[in-house]
């Protein structure tokens, strides 16, 4: 069984950019956390959670969505290739 919890800001900056490119990203981070949890077999707990960040000399301020999940992580093989 998967649980998720949500960590979310009340107070986000607005995100400028494509929305369906960021669900895009979303969708397959939340997909993979999902495949990662049920393929142990524990319970496991998938959580999301947001807050701003701000930047530093010449950079952008920034929104940051995290996901986290239990499950049993990336092989090293696997992680060479996490943004192919």
């Amino acid at each position: 069984e998967t649980s998720w919890q949500t960590v979310l800001a009340t107070d986000l900056w607005p995100v400028f950019g494509a929305s369906d490119q960021l669900q895009h990203v979303l969708t397959a981070l939340l997909l993979n956390a999902r495949d990662a949890v049920r393929a142990t077999p524990q319970a496991g707990q998938i959580t999301v959670s947001t807050c701003n960040v701000a930047a530093g000399l010449g950079a952008d301020d920034a929104v940051r969505v995290s996901v986290a999940d239990t499950g049993p992580g990336m092989t090293d093989e696997v992680l060479q290739r996490a943004f192919d």
